[in-house]
């Protein structure tokens, strides 16, 4: 899983240069009908992005817990740099990422816990939004300045 997206597993606040602020509000996990959406690869540009909805299928019960996150993709499309605040908690970090249709595979640089570690993550691009699919949920964000 993209580690921009499995935060939970991460102590302290390391990672990229300091300056991305998690802008969004908060947003609480809504459970959705029917399939979810397999990802549709797309065009990724530099810019930053914040959680703007969180989706859970196949039944899965909602969870209580509440999260801000925002992105920043830089140096084309090849850096990738995250906040996130769940449910209080801030993590940091950034990965070296590559792009194929549907999947991006990343080398994190930072938290030090996560360095050495190959993820990859399921996407789609829809307008101003960015999709991230994983297991039984889909994470949307939203590029900021749309």
């Amino acid at each position: 899983m993209l580690t921009a997206l499995t935060v939970m597993g991460c102590s302290g606040e390391t990672g990229g240069d300091g300056t991305l602020q998690a802008l969004g509000a908060d947003v609480s996990q809504t459970a959705q009908q029917g399939a979810m959406p397999g990802p549709e690869g797309g065009t990724l540009g530099d810019g930053t992005y914040d959680l703007v909805a969180r989706w859970v299928y196949d039944g899965i019960s909602p969870s209580s817990s509440t999260m801000r996150l925002s992105v920043r993709f830089s140096n084309g499309a090849r850096r990738l740099e995250f906040i996130s605040i769940i449910s209080g908690q801030t993590k940091r970090g950034t990965a070296d990422i590559s792009v194929s249709p549907g999947t991006i595979t990343e080398t994190p640089l930072s938290p030090p816990e996560w360095v050495g570690r190959t993820e990859m993550e399921l996407y789609s691009t829809k307008g101003t939004d960015l999709w991230f699919s994983r297991q039984t949920e889909v994470l949307v964000l939203r590029r900021q300045g749309t």
